[in-house]
């Protein structure tokens, strides 16, 4: 885990203002805004410990609030304080998918690996799914090469690391879409769809720009986690 922090001041007029902080090895001496000491009775400093994460976005760990009418600044005092959890999270509905995708001109080759899932929501009462996923392209409305993963048992954060081929000339690259479905396998009844996404040009931004690096940098793996979607 990679960790760093995020520090604000919140102001009691309904101002706020951000500002990233080194990683947890700096010495967290920060000059973060000029106020008059009148004026920063008002505030309260906002410090978050974030989870850094290269493929998607930075995850809250905790968070401190620090009024700073409190504060005896002619001390220069130092605070232990106990993390609390975290006023604002990440909507985590559907959860994620991580997807990495290369495609070789020379062969008309797209390659997709479906590395893993997390956060999925329980679907049942026993408090798990039993995930798989779905592939398919679609250029022009029409769908094919259809592709699916095995089913990860009870498990709401999966690792398939399953890799699937899919032939597409380069002159339909940029026109095709990948659709990457999260099931929830059903033995009595019909099977669930947790989420989805969609790569390509009616994809969401992540969707869209995954699928832009996947077309602009050919034979290069691309790697990207993309949030889940209940809604087509």
């Amino acid at each position: 885990m990679e960790a760093f922090m995020l520090h604000g001041m919140l102001s009691g007029h309904g101002g706020a203002k951000k500002r990233h902080g080194g990683g947890i090895g700096s010495s967290g001496h920060h000059n973060v805004h000029r106020h008059s000491l009148k004026k920063l009775q008002d505030v309260t400093v906002c410090m978050q410990l974030m989870d850094y994460d290269r493929f998607s976005h930075d995850d809250p760990i905790g968070e401190v609030l620090l009024p700073l009418k409190d504060v005896k600044f002619e001390k220069r005092p130092v605070y232990w304080k106990n993390l609390q959890e975290p006023t604002v999270r990440h909507k985590e509905v559907r959860g994620e998918l991580m997807l990495s995708i290369c495609y070789t001109p020379e062969y008309n080759r797209l390659t997709v690996v479906v590395v893993k899932a997390k956060d999925l929501p329980s679907k049942d009462i026993s408090g798990t799914v039993d995930p798989y996923v779905k592939l398919w392209l679609v250029h022009q409305g029409n769908k094919w090469e259809k592709r699916k993963t095995t089913v990860k048992n009870q498990n709401l954060s999966p690792v398939f690391n399953e890799t699937f081929a899919f032939t597409v000339t380069k002159d339909r690259l940029q026109d095709t879409q990948l659709v990457a479905s999260v099931m929830d396998r059903d033995i009595i009844g019909n099977n669930d769809e947790i989420g989805h996404i969609i790569l390509g040009k009616r994809g969401s931004d992540t969707g869209h720009k995954h699928w832009k690096e996947v077309c602009d940098k050919p034979t290069q793996p691309m790697t990207m986690w993309h949030k889940l979607s209940p809604r087509w």
